[in-house]
């Protein structure tokens, strides 16, 4: 079976802010550097670490996961009002929720501002005060991407099911009620929202 690439634009209307989970790991490789000392102060840590909570590369440009666009492909099957049903359901209730989970498959997106690749010179600070599991309120600092960000966003067909206009569309809506990133629309927050260019 032959994939066919296709891709669409997407523009930031808000800030993104990022927050990878893989932190976890550098910790445990770099438990010194992530680590809070007896000396130091939670803004102290925060001011050294604020940066690594961003997706980069190993040349520091900034990029969409490809998990982000397929969940909100999923997301908005399981909220939208008006979901896609498919062409083949057999059930009144079927959505294209589970066919986009197996049957679309995305490829990380780099973040341009402007036209240039944006790197995490761009980053700007995002404060708040967060109470992890198990331990008391702490400020926290968040990587933001300023809006009008835009990213290119790669994907194959997997599933035949799927059409390019299921995507757009439900793109287009999640881009509203999803978003990406950390305190976005589908967890409350206002940040990560897109459209499509």
């Amino acid at each position: 079976m032959e994939l066919k690439k296709l891709s669409v634009k997407v523009r930031g209307t808000t800030n993104m802010i990022m927050n990878r989970k893989t932190q976890m790991i550098d910790a445990q490789e770099k438990p010194e550097f992530w680590e809070k000392s007896r000396s130091e102060s939670w803004m102290d840590v925060e001011t050294r670490v604020w940066k690594e909570r961003a997706h980069f590369n190993n040349e520091g440009l900034l990029f969409i996961p490809a998990s982000w666009p397929k969940n909100v492909l999923i997301f908005s099957q399981r909220l939208n009002c008006f979901p896609i049903k498919p062409e083949n359901a057999k059930r009144k209730d079927a959505t294209m929720k589970q066919v986009f989970k197996s049957g679309i498959m995305f490829e990380d997106a780099y973040i341009q501002i402007g036209k240039q690749n944006a790197t995490k010179d761009i980053l700007e600070q995002y404060k708040d005060i967060v109470t992890p599991p198990g331990q008391g309120s702490h400020p926290s600092i968040r990587p933001m991407i300023p809006m009008d960000w835009t990213a290119t966003l790669e994907y194959y067909i997997i599933d035949n099911v799927i059409k390019e206009k299921n995507v757009l569309e439900c793109l287009e809506w999640g881009g509203i009620s999803c978003g990406f990133g950390d305190y976005r629309p589908s967890v409350g927050g206002n940040f990560g929202r897109f459209e499509l260019i």
